[in-house]
């Protein structure tokens, strides 16, 4: 296996990592569950219109970024941003919790769940038992989470990084 290939494989797996602990959070897993996509999930963008068109509410995970690379020998690592983009469409998300008989779920609230979702937990790059402070997500000390300008939608991003190795 390639040194790129090994570093997608990894990428990959610490974004469905992060994909599934925002999915499993109990806010966000309650019925209706809000749908959690991802690049490996196919046609992200027909997944996330069906979702706003049905729910007015939908999460959205990618890695964003990297930066901070650094090399020793022939490794590589680089600290990654992953990004949750929340999107709700206000009016939309509203009638389809009155239309399920469950209360409003706001942008903004499902923000704060995926901040304590992912903050400090496991990236699932782990070989044995988890290390706090090692393959894992950390949320931005200074911007947990942002408003993002969009001209119809409500957008929230929370980011959180964490280091990969090549």
């Amino acid at each position: 296996m390639s040194d790129a290939n090994n570093f997608e494989e990894r990428l990959g797996i610490a974004r469905e990592a992060f994909a599934a602990l925002v999915a499993a959070d109990a806010y966000i897993a309650s019925a209706p569950a809000l749908p959690v996509v991802t690049e490996q999930k196919g046609d992200i963008a027909a997944m996330i219109n069906q979702a706003l068109a049905k729910l007015g509410l939908c999460i959205v995970v990618v890695a964003a970024d990297g930066d901070s690379l650094q090399r020793s020998g022939d490794a590589i690592s680089m600290r990654v941003r992953f990004a949750a983009q929340i999107s709700e469409k206000v009016l939309l998300n509203q009638a389809a919790a009155r239309a399920a008989n469950v209360a409003y779920r706001p942008a903004l609230n499902v923000a704060m769940r995926v901040v304590k979702a992912v903050d400090r937990r496991a990236n699932g790059l782990d070989t044995g038992r988890h290390q706090p402070g090692l393959n894992e997500f950390l949320v931005d000390d200074d911007r947990a989470f942002e408003l993002v300008k969009t001209p119809n939608d409500v957008v929230y991003e929370v980011s959180a990084y964490s280091h990969i190795e090549l």
